[in-house]
């Protein structure tokens, strides 16, 4: 994946210096920190979806799966999702600004 996001990087830039100088950023061997006080705002804003995440990107379902076989095992699973899928939805709308697209024309 490193490789991936690296290639990515040689085929945006603009010539070979400027693709060595974001790969510099981004490994943090230039004059450019790798955080600064945005980042740990967001850090602070955001981290307990980070961590959240983090735990539900884990495939820890299949072990409810070999405990509890059953009905509820899978309804308690649809009613967590559904929540889980209501509640990012609503701070996806809530953060953003969609003017109408034609206004301007």
């Amino acid at each position: 994946m490193i490789l991936i996001i690296i290639g990515w990087v040689i085929f945006r830039a603009d010539n070979l210096s400027q693709a060595y100088g974001y790969i510099k950023s981004m490994f943090g061997i230039s004059e450019n920190v790798l955080y600064n006080s945005q980042a740990i705002f967001y850090l602070k804003e955001y981290g307990i979806y980070i961590i959240l995440g983090t735990i539900f990107s884990i495939p820890f379902t299949h072990r409810l799966h070999l405990n509890f076989q059953g009905f509820i095992v899978k309804f308690i699973k649809i009613i967590v999702f559904t929540f889980i899928f209501i509640i990012s939805m609503s701070y996806i709308i809530k953060g953003t600004y969609n003017p109408f697209i034609y206004f301007n024309f």
